[in-house]
């Protein structure tokens, strides 16, 4: 059983240059799309989503303390203040050791950038500029007691890239996910089998999750069309505001 800690930005003061949101509103909605996919695609895994009012060192003393295999911190750039909105690309950072009493061997140091590497990989398909990996001392990543390194996903001070991370939560969260897949060795779940009983033609009603948003319930429901049993909608719970995504 692989254990996977998702941290995204908590930082809510970092604005985006448009869509009046920030970095750790972004980082959030596209960190818990990674812990879904995981869950919905991968066999003998846990996840957590670390929760946006949480402080990175708390989150690090819970992934040690859970006993994680893998960090995955998620986050989205801005350049310095003399060439702010002027930046696009996508960056990796690991952590290499030596900070205070602590030290990592050179195996561990290089999967942690191999992890790094591989994010950046992934990711730069989508953005288009891959601007490679370097180091620092982010505490999730310090403290956290396994291996695991931080996305820059793209920058958020312009335009473009601020555009680009509010249309894209999706692929970017398949994109971290192959990742992690890949550096965890995953298996993907095996296919369920239809149940014994059900007779060709036959009407069902399924009912397959409940979300809270209506993209994530589309997204469900574009997933159970094969099972062939009628046309597909969604039902909105107005008093809850949550999505009910049934097959009909």
């Amino acid at each position: 059983m692989k254990r996977i800690y998702i941290s995204p930005s908590n930082q809510t003061s970092n604005l985006y240059a448009t869509g009046n949101t920030n970095e750790g509103t972004q980082c959030q909605a596209i960190g818990e799309l990674v812990g879904e996919m995981l869950q919905e695609n991968y066999a003998d895994i846990e996840v957590r989503v670390a929760p946006i009012t949480q402080k990175a060192l708390d989150r690090a003393n819970e992934a040690r303390n859970w006993g994680s295999d893998i960090m995955v911190c998620i986050h989205t750039n801005a350049s310095g203040r003399t060439t702010a909105g002027q930046a696009n690309g996508t960056l990796g950072i690991y952590y290499k050791g030596d900070y205070k009493t602590l030290t990592l061997s050179d195996a561990e140091i290089q999967k942690r950038r191999d992890f790094a590497q591989l994010m950046v990989e992934k990711v730069s398909q989508l953005t288009g500029i891959n601007r490679g990996v370097t180091t620092n001392q982010q505490t999730e990543l310090v403290f956290c007691g396994c291996y695991g390194a931080l996305i820059e996903m793209e920058f958020h001070d312009n335009a473009k890239g601020s555009d680009f991370i509010q249309s894209n939560h999706e692929s970017l969260a398949n994109a971290l996910v192959e990742a992690i897949a890949v550096s965890l060795g995953l298996e993907k779940k095996s296919a369920e089998q239809p149940e014994e009983g059900l007779k060709e033609n036959e009407f069902y009603a399924v009912q397959v999750g409940a979300y809270k948003n209506l993209n994530n319930a589309k997204r469900q429901r574009d997933k159970i069309r094969n099972l062939g049993a009628g046309a597909y909608i969604i039902l909105k719970n107005t008093a809850e505001k949550t999505y009910k995504d049934v097959a009909q």
